[in-house]
Formats: structure tokens, C-alpha cells, sequence
């Protein structure tokens, strides 16, 4: 047998900086094992292109993105995550399969933002 698929999901974001305005963010994760603990965020952008809400899942963000590698402006557009104040609201844009996925997504933006710990 050969070696197993990774499994990669686009999930989108959205961020209520305040005072009616937002941002998208795209998110790919990766879980290589279908666990959970597992997810991985693999790469993120900022969408500037309003987006059709499907289905949402409030998130509270823990740290500022400046903490993380993946706030450079290599990584991302010039609206970066690391303008979305500490303990944002972010809702999730898109449906997901189930609630297991979700929670990974969920996760992997955590980790995204800085906190290493789950939940």
C-alpha cells in the first residue's frame, strides 16, 4: 500500500475588527492521522472580497497574529492578521463535514494565533 493521502481543507473566516469593519481570512489545514490534535493550519490569507455566509462558528482569538511567523507580509497580504485586536470574534465562513472538523479548524486557527494550548 502506498502511503496515505493528506487530507487539506480551505476554510473561511471572518473577523469583526470593530466599528463595522471586517476582514476574511482563508485558512488551509492539513490532518495527516484524522485526528483531531492532529490539524495543522498550513497556510492563511486575508480575503479583501466579501464572502456568502453558509454557516458560522464564533471563535475567540487568543493572542495577537504579530506573535507568530505566519504574520510576516511574505505570508500574507497587506491586511495582515496581525491587525485583529487581541480576543477578536472571528466566525467561520463556510460548512464543514462535522463538528470534529470544525473543532480542529477551530484549533488550528488557535494555533495560528499564538496559543499552543487546546482548547
Amino acid at each position: 500500500m502506498g502511503v496515505p493521502r493528506r487530507q487539506r481543507q480551505w476554510e473561511i473566516y471572518r473577523a469583526n475588527l470593530g466599528e463595522g469593519e471586517d476582514i476574511r481570512i482563508m485558512v488551509l489545514s492539513s490532518n495527516e492521522t484524522n485526528e483531531i490534535l492532529d490539524r495543522q493550519v498550513l497556510a492563511c490569507e486575508v480575503l479583501l472580497e466579501s464572502v456568502e455566509r453558509v454557516a458560522e462558528t464564533p471563535v475567540t482569538i487568543p493572542a495577537p497574529a504579530a506573535q507568530t511567523g505566519l504574520a510576516e507580509p511574505a505570508n500574507i497580504s497587506v491586511a495582515t492578521l496581525a491587525s485583529i485586536p487581541r480576543n477578536c470574534l472571528v466566525e467561520l465562513e463556510g460548512r464543514l463535514d462535522s463538528i470534529a472538523l470544525r473543532m480542529g479548524v477551530n484549533r488550528g486557527i488557535q494555533i495560528l494565533l499564538g496559543n499552543q494550548r487546546w482548547p
